[in-house]
């Protein structure tokens, strides 16, 4: 089908199988002759973000000991 850059929102979404992402994506992804490139900088910010998540959710409740 071609080639596509996906960008750090549609890797994301495409993960949690967001409604976000349209019909045409979903096409492109699911095409077996889809060649899917992903930046390294799409990994750097999907790792930022990960970590914001993972801080917000566990660093927040967990009780600081002294």
């Amino acid at each position: 089908m071609g080639r596509y850059l996906l960008d750090t929102h549609t890797l994301l979404w495409m993960q949690e199988d967001s409604s976000r992402l349209s019909d045409r994506v979903r096409e492109i992804i699911e095409d077996a002759d889809s060649e899917l490139y992903v930046s390294i900088a799409t990994f750097n910010l999907y790792s930022c973000t990960a970590c914001k998540y993972f801080f917000a959710q566990n660093i927040a409740a967990a009780p600081f000991s002294t």
